[in-house]
């Protein structure tokens, strides 16, 4: 039904930075390279705040390798509203910048990815990963290795937050 005006919100605003950089070869695969900057900016029900992340990551063309995965990565603004331990919130998420080229990107094989997280609290706050592919190939797969498994059945973010929950609690 319709949500109250009077439900909490959240916004995230996540803005991408993109970078093309010079193409190199990893472990036989030819690659174009990208600097990625992304920030968000959040405000609302959980507070207000602001993070950054930076990522390079090496892509090739491995034709047919997202073949059997026919969901693909939306960075489609949404809004939709999350079941809390303390009520319903409206969460927002809006995509700005380079987001077509985002998209683009994530279609791409990753061969090799590395990432540092900062927050406003400053240097302390970092982390690196780093992962890299040696070794790929694409072959033809039966069909019935990727059947919905019985019992399955789609949920709402909120719905799998609460089921999530449930489940700890009972951990």
């Amino acid at each position: 039904g319709p949500v109250p005006k009077d439900t909490p919100e959240q916004k995230s605003v996540v803005n991408f930075s993109i970078q093309k950089l010079t193409p190199q070869t990893i472990n036989g695969f030819e690659t174009q390279v990208y600097s990625i900057v992304t920030k968000i900016h959040g405000s609302g029900y959980y507070g207000n705040g602001n993070a950054t992340s930076q990522m390079k990551i090496w892509v090739a063309e491995v034709p047919g390798w997202q073949s059997c995965s026919p969901a693909k990565l939306s960075y489609a603004s949404s809004t939709e509203v999350i079941k809390t331990p303390k009520g319903d919130v409206r969460s927002t998420m809006e995509y700005t910048g380079d987001v077509e080229e985002m998209t683009k990107i994530n279609a791409e094989f990753p061969v090799r990815k590395e990432a540092m997280v900062m927050t406003p609290r400053g240097i302390h706050n970092v982390s690196t990963v780093a992962n890299v592919i040696s070794f790929a190939r694409v072959k033809s797969l039966d069909d019935s290795l990727f059947e919905v498994p019985a019992g399955y059945r789609k949920v709402s973010l909120g719905e799998f937050y609460t089921l999530e929950s449930q489940a700890k609690k009972k951990a």
